[in-house]
């Protein structure tokens, strides 16, 4: 989710306020709707072991990046089945 800015409300009438909050919704959605590829696409992984199943009662600190790694390059790929 990318940063918003939602100003301060104007407390003059109740429509007002109801106009800012909707508003303050609005935004909110529209920051969440961003592309989780494009956020990836950031992020360079390298030497891992593709992994998809974490044990989290008996986890490593690599099984852990591993699954971290893998996360990222499947955002990056948009999927995990695409290349």
């Amino acid at each position: 989710m990318r940063p918003v800015s939602l100003g301060r409300p104007n407390l003059r009438s109740d429509k007002i306020w109801r106009d800012w909050v909707e508003s303050c919704f609005a935004e909110l959605e529209r920051a969440s709707q961003e592309d989780l590829s494009a956020v990836a696409a950031d992020f360079t992984v390298t030497n891992f072991t593709a992994t998809r199943t974490l044990n989290a009662g008996t986890a490593t600190t690599g099984d852990i990046a591993n699954v971290l790694c893998t996360l990222i390059d499947d955002l990056r790929n948009r999927g995990m089945k695409r290349s």
